[in-house]
């Protein structure tokens, strides 16, 4: 009888970490306006209708600054193909964000979230973040962490 309690509150446990669907996936994604690090702004929806990677960073996380060479390399492949990367920095200054444009040599957009209010919105709980949101604006997937250029391409080929 005990090994059978046992084994019930272990279902139990196994079931209430059972990872679960993100409830932003499906959803219209945020529109938000955020400055650049020219202090020009720019808008979630000035995107409309491009497929797009939408990447929260902070410079103190190592794997976010090792990423930007693999994320400049997909920009420059997917650009002409109706899709972008936009990375939002969290939490930090312009200065930051800045110096890691001219050290990696970044081209795309490069946003900052000092203030924490929309990585707030979009439930950011860990760095590196990726969300993946449809020409249409619908949050397609969520991917926390470091990713590759073969998982990031396969899953913009998924919004097609």
């Amino acid at each position: 009888m005990k090994n059978g309690i046992i084994i019930i509150g272990l279902i139990f446990v196994i079931l209430a970490c059972e990872k679960k669907e993100n409830p932003l996936i499906g959803q219209t994604a945020y529109d938000f306006v955020l400055k650049d690090s020219s202090d020009q702004s720019q808008k979630l929806s000035d995107f409309n209708s491009q497929k797009i990677m939408l990447h929260f960073w902070a410079d103190w996380c190592a794997s976010c600054r090792e990423e930007f060479y693999t994320l400049q390399n997909i920009y420059d492949a997917i650009k002409k193909q109706n899709s972008t990367i936009i990375a939002i920095n969290v939490g930090q200054t312009k200065d930051h964000v800045k110096e890691l444009i001219d050290e990696y040599g970044v081209t795309f957009p490069m946003l900052r979230d000092e203030s924490k209010e929309i990585s707030e919105k979009y439930n950011v709980h860990g760095l590196p973040m990726n969300y993946f949101i449809t020409t249409t604006g619908t949050i397609h997937k969520i991917v926390p962490g470091w990713m590759d250029k073969d998982k990031i391409l396969q899953i913009m080929q998924e919004m097609d």
